[in-house]
Parts: C-alpha cells; structure tokens; sequence
C-alpha cells in the first residue's frame, strides 16, 4: 500500500468517524438540554480502546467500528427502582422525544452544512449526458439520440447522471417523462415505461452515461497501460487495425477482447499522437475453470422500426423478430460483430441468410451508403441462440488451442448426447465441478462451408451434405480476466454554485431530494418489487465507495459522508425498537395512552428489534461479501 492509500484510508476512517460523532452528538446535547447526565459517549461498540473522563461522561473510543451509543444515568434500571432527577426516566416524553430524535436531527444538519460548502467549492461529477443505449432497451426503442442533455425527468433537474438514474430507478413501473436537448440544440420530450433490470436489482432505461468528448482515458495506478507510458492526460486518438466506423468505445473494446497486446493511437494536450503498446496481465478467475466456448449471438431478439415513420433498410429487408442469422455477403455470422462487418465488406446489394422456421431463407438487401448500413445494424438486437449444439470458440482458449472452430457442433461429452447448448454446458461443467482434468468432446463439422469459412451445420440440414464428426481432447483451464488497466473517461463537468446563498438554495434542496430519495427507495424494498435488497450495503460497501471518493478529493469525500449521514438518519427513524425510530413510537404510544408500555412488553420488542438488526447486519455484510470480495 502507497503512502497516498494510506491517507486516503485514514481519511475515510476519519470521515465515518465523523458522521458517527455528529449523530452521537445530537443525543449528547439535546440529553445536556433536557438536564440528564450522559455515563459514556462511545464512537464504536464493544471494549474500550481509549478514552478519558469530564465531569460524570467517560468520552471513549471503542474497538468494533460499527456505530457508536450515548449512555444516559438511568437509562438500565433494576425492576421496581425509582428513577432520580437527571436520569432517563425522570425525564418528561417531550424531553426524551427530543433526545431520542437529536442524532437524526444533526445527521440532517450535517448534510444542510456540508452541501452547500461543497457546491460551493466545485463537485466534480458525471454529466446529465446520455451515451449509446444498449440493444432490446426502452431508450433504444425511443431512439434518445447519443449526446442528448438531460434538463428535466418527471419535471425535476437531475443535476447529474446518478440523479438521472435514481430518478428513473424510483418512478419504478411508471413512465418517465424526459426532456432532452440534442446535439444541435433542439429540444424534445420523450415517455418512456423503464424495464427491471435483474442484475442491478432496478428499473433502468438502458442507457450508459456519454464518454468523454475528447476521448480522455482512464488509467489505473500500476496497471499494465500505466507501465506502458499512458496517462490520465491522454486522449485516445484510434486503434490500429480497428475499423473506422466503429466507436471509439467499439475500436476499444473489440481491440481488448482477445486478451492479446494492443496497440493504441494516443496523445497528450500539448503532444503529438503517439503509438503505445500494452501487454495485459491475466489474473485468474477464483474458483473458476472453463473451456472458452459460447453460444453464436445471432438470434434476432429486438428489431427497431424506421424512425418518423419513414421505412429503413431494414423495415424493407423482410427480417423478422426469431430469425436466425446465417451469413451476410457470404460471411458467416457468430457474433454480433460480425453482421456489421459482413455489412461493410462489400459494395452494393448484399445476400442476407437466414433460418426461419427451420428452413434456409435468403433476403435481399439493396445498396445502401454507409451511414444506411449502420443504421442497419444499430436497428437489430442479437441475441445468444441456445436452442442446438452450435459453439462459439474463445480464441486462445482450451477449446480453440485443441481444434475447436466457430460454428462447431459439440454432439457429445464425455460419451453423454448433447442437443442443446443448455446440454452442452451443464455437462462441461458437471465433468469439471467432478474433478475430471481433461474432457472428451465429440464434434460434427461441415465441409460443405466455402473455402476459409469455420461455419458448421448440422448434417441433417438441408444443404450438408459433408460433414466430419471427430473427437477432441480439451484440458480445462482457470477462467481468466485480461486486465488492461484502462477504459475510456465519462463526460465529467463541475458543478458549482455562483454564490454562497445559491450554494445554500442548491445545498437544501439536495439534502431533501437525499431525504426523500432514500425513504423511497426502502419504501420500495420492503413494500414493492421495484427494488431489490441486493442494492443494500454494509460497512465494507462505505468503506470501499469512501475510499474511492477520498481518492478523487476532500469535495467527493464530504459529498459522501453528507449522503451516509442522510441515510443513517432514515435508518434510525424506522421503526425498529432499540433504534431512535422504536424509541420515538414508544413514546408517541405513552403520549397517547398517558403511560408507558409495559416492561414485558418493551422487554419482548426490544428482542424483536435486535434479532432483525443483527438479521439485517448480517444480510448486507453477505451483499458486501458477494459484491466486493467474491464478485461473479
């Protein structure tokens, strides 16, 4: 660890630390206010580490960091006693309703202070700037066009893209309303119904966040790209051997696929393009072993009409949602790539081969410019075809060194019949969860394929009439993850309040976007399927998003902590006995009855609500555990 990370994880410890203080604070002052005397101000639970004693509080530090508790006289009283002045049952409800609300009360002035300072001196963050959407998506289908500005989502300014995205995530199963300003200054409105998305555990529109305009990448400290000679200051300017009408992001990420060194065009502010070299480092996967094949993606899942109500290529193509795609100007098609580059390999009307029904169909496609092209790929949604036995070989990968090719039909492993590619992979994967160092894979190829071509097909389809069936030896091996070190950069912006009494307006009506944001999103959790519990997060996930935040300034880091602190405070206010939420029903019923609850009765509750405190604890230290220390 660097001398920089140790500050930074001192920092986050201090940071915690401080919002921990600020709500033990708020009990400690409003318990002086009220005349009780406070035994002990801990930050942490557990044995104490250090501490010191003024007047009748013992203030200490303790050893488990996972929270901390202000102790009144009185507040544990032997059965029967009679409470004394100063002690927590000689104190009025009203009194003790102010002591038991005092941490939410700070927690929430912490946030109305530190915003506004923060606003005022710059937060950096990821702009309101919507980049390409992902296939299949609701915002692919609304055709919300890459570099549109978000100004409003159900009338409310977003601010940045978290704010987009948490806008959209808690309007839940309802239609957004969105206003966009395109590229060329026009603006549009758009409705839009998000869809769930499994693995974020929300609903989503499917839209990444723009990249940096002018290419600026991402370099991790001791990375690969940083021992090449690449910095954060430089800006990709292409990659060779990379098509031209790919992305950026596209050049980038079909550059790094293979797991192979690239070679990349970049260059500095105040430099001349350069060349860079980077030979990535495999890390093995824990736990992990595989063989490196998939299904083909050539399953037409999403198509994407003209826009305007104008016809496109591809609404003239006669291509419909279930095809399967076969070739494209005699090329075969395996991957999603590949369509796009059978699309550009030729001048002209092309041939598109398809599988509908179960039989070959061959559609026409007239002459189109190149942007009609794109247009036509970007208009079609491929999907994994798992219906037979086809693979897809990982280059460099056990399948691929033993002979298996793209297009390949695995009929056998291990002596078992395989039909499908659920067949298929259930049994690789039971033969290496049973210890088995090699596997023994049956395989049927097409020799009917024109010359170059690694298309297969099944023998009992019309049209192979030669086949080869032969047997492979493939020695599994740890799956491994090619790290580069380096990605393309978001489209950051500063914001920045003018003023000091403009920091204070944005500074307020962030703090209570955070209050109402975060009561809605347990609102969903625990009474909708909107969102999922997964998304909850322990004391690993602050210390992980902390520490990142530390690493990009003090502004980041407070921005943070003033959003813990909001949390925190809507954590305390649930209604779960031994939190202040619990402690303040309690005292709203003895104001309404005109006594206590019973001993027996607060006894019992008091269990209750530490049985689902530690439930809970121990649930997101699990979620923490799955997210950051055995991810996939």
């Amino acid at each position: 660890m660097s001398f920089s990370d140790i500050v930074h994880a001192l920092l986050v410890v201090f940071g915690v630390g401080l919002v921990i203080f600020v709500h033990e604070l708020g009990h400690y002052l409003a318990a002086r206010w009220a005349g009780a005397k406070v035994d002990t101000f801990s930050i942490g639970m557990g044995p104490k580490l250090f501490g010191w004693r003024r007047g009748d509080t013992l203030f200490q530090v303790a050893a488990l960091p996972l929270g901390g508790y202000v102790k009144l006289a009185g507040e544990y009283p032997e059965a029967g006693a009679r409470a004394l002045p100063g002690e927590l049952g000689s104190m009025s409800v009203w009194h003790r309703f102010v002591y038991y609300s005092g941490g939410v009360v700070m927690n929430v002035l912490f946030a109305l202070v530190v915003l506004p300072l923060v606003l005022f001196v710059g937060l950096e963050g990821i702009e309101p700037v919507l980049g390409e959407s992902q296939k299949g998506s609701p915002a692919w289908y609304a055709r919300v066009d890459p570099g549109a500005r978000v100004l409003a989502v159900n009338g409310r300014d977003p601010f940045d893209f978290m704010g987009f995205r948490t806008e959209v995530a808690l309007s839940g199963k309802r239609a957004v309303e969105l206003r966009l300003r395109g590229l060329d200054g026009v603006e549009s409105e758009h409705t839009i119904a998000p869809e769930y998305d499994a693995d974020a555990g929300m609903y989503l529109l499917g839209v990444a966040p723009a990249l940096d305009p002018e290419g600026l990448l991402v370099v991790e400290p001791g990375s690969p790209a940083a021992d090449a000679g690449i910095t954060s200051d430089d800006h990709l300017v292409g990659v060779p051997g990379q098509p031209a009408w790919l992305t950026p992001r596209q050049q980038l990420a079909y550059a790094m696929q293979a797991g192979a060194p690239v070679t990349l065009e970049v260059a500095a502010d105040d430099g001349a393009p350069r060349e860079v070299t980077i030979s990535p480092e495999s890390v093995p996967m824990r736990g992990r072993h595989v063989i490196g094949i998939s299904p083909p993606q050539n399953l037409v899942a999403h198509l994407r009409g003209g826009a305007g109500g104008v016809p496109s290529p591809l609404d003239r193509s006669g291509l419909e949602r279930g095809d399967r795609l076969r070739r494209v100007a005699g090329r075969p098609i395996y991957r999603a790539s590949d369509l796009l580059a059978g699309l550009m390999s030729e001048e002209g009307a092309l041939e598109l081969e398809i599988e509908r029904d179960g039989e070959r169909v061959t559609l026409s496609l007239p002459a189109m410019t190149r942007d009609e092209r794109l247009a036509f790929d970007a208009d079609i949604a491929l999907d994994q075809d798992e219906t037979n036995n086809r693979v897809v070989a990982q280059p460099a990968r056990p399948a691929f060194v033993a002979g298996l090719r793209d297009g390949d039909r695995v009929v056998s492993v291990n002596g078992v019949a395989t039909v499908s590619w659920d067949a298929v992979f259930k049994q690789i994967q039971a033969s290496i969860d049973a210890g088995k160092e090699a596997l023994s894979i049956e395989v049927w190829r097409d020799l009917a394929s024109p010359v170059g071509s690694n298309e297969a097909a099944d023998p009992n389809e019309a049209g192979a009439a030669r086949h080869e069936a032969f047997a492979l030896t493939i020695q599994p091996s740890a799956q491994e993850e090619h790290r580069y070190g380096l990605g393309l950069a978001t489209f950051n912006g500063v914001q920045r309040a003018e003023s000091m009494p403009d920091a204070l307006q944005m500074g307020f009506i962030a703090s209570w976007r955070f209050l109402v944001n975060t009561g809605m999103t347990l609102q969903k959790m625990l009474f909708t399927d909107e969102v999922s519990t997964k998304n909850l997060g322990g004391i690993i996930t602050i210390s992980v998003v902390s520490f990142h935040s530390a690493n990009e300034g003090l502004a980041q880091l407070f921005f943070l902590l003033a959003i813990i602190s909001v949390n925190l405070a809507i954590l305390n206010l649930l209604p779960i006995p031994i939190l202040d939420g619990g402690h303040l029903l309690f005292l709203i019923v003895e104001w309404i009855k005109g006594s206590p609850v019973s001993e027996r009765t607060l006894g019992y509750s008091q269990l209750v609500g530490l049985v689902l405190l530690v439930s809970l604890m121990i649930y997101v230290t699990y979620q923490d555990v799955v997210r950051w220390i055995l991810p996939g």
